[in-house]
Order: C-alpha cells, then sequence, then structure tokens
C-alpha cells in the first residue's frame, strides 16, 4: 500500500475539497428550496430543524466537519471511496435541490 501513499493522500484531498464545496452547495440549495415552501426529506434534519430553528446550518456543518476530519485521519483507500460515494450522494442531492427550487419558481 504504501506505492500509493502519495496517489491516497492526493485523492483524499481532492475528494475532500469536492465534499466541503459540495455541502456548501447543498446549505444554500436547501436555504433557498425552504424560502421558496419545499421541505426537508432527511427525516433526522427535518425533526432537528423544528428543534433548534436557523441553528441547524451550523450542526450540519458540524457534522459534514467531524466525518471529513474522521476519512482525512484514516488517510487510507477507505477514505478516498468512503468520500467518493458521499460526494455522489451530495451531487445528487444538490441536484434535487435545484430541481425543487426550478419547480417552485414555476419552471418544469
Amino acid at each position: 500500500m504504501e506505492q500509493y501513499g502519495v496517489t491516497v493522500q492526493l485523492l483524499v484531498l481532492v475528494f475532500a475539497a469536492g465534499f466541503i464545496a459540495l455541502n456548501l452547495m447543498d446549505l444554500w440549495s436547501t436555504e433557498k428550496a425552504l424560502a421558496k415552501g419545499g421541505r426537508e426529506l432527511n427525516p433526522i434534519f427535518a425533526m432537528l430543524m423544528l428543534r433548534v430553528g436557523g441553528k441547524w446550518k451550523a450542526i450540519k456543518i458540524v457534522c459534514a466537519l467531524v466525518v471529513l476530519g474522521l476519512l482525512i485521519w484514516l488517510n487510507s483507500i477507505v477514505s478516498v471511496v468512503a468520500l467518493g460515494l458521499l460526494n455522489l450522494f451530495y451531487i445528487w442531492v444538490v441536484l434535487h435541490n435545484l430541481g425543487v427550487i426550478k419547480r417552485l419558481d414555476g419552471g418544469a
């Protein structure tokens, strides 16, 4: 595994940057969709939003940073795969949110 160390480290850093960007896009698009009358589909975060109000954004950021920190600390192929899968998931989330925003704006 040592021969792949630099590649794994590079992939972890690239995927970590993507994870941060996608989480920020998720926050922005979620706020936008909610402001237009959309709803949170994640039942855990929907309940959290009801209980803590606007503080949900800080909690989401902390959760994302804890997961990211753990995966960077592991710095292994597991980190690469996990971050890759998380990034694919967040791409779907952001695209879904953008679709909701468009629909609520009267688009297709």
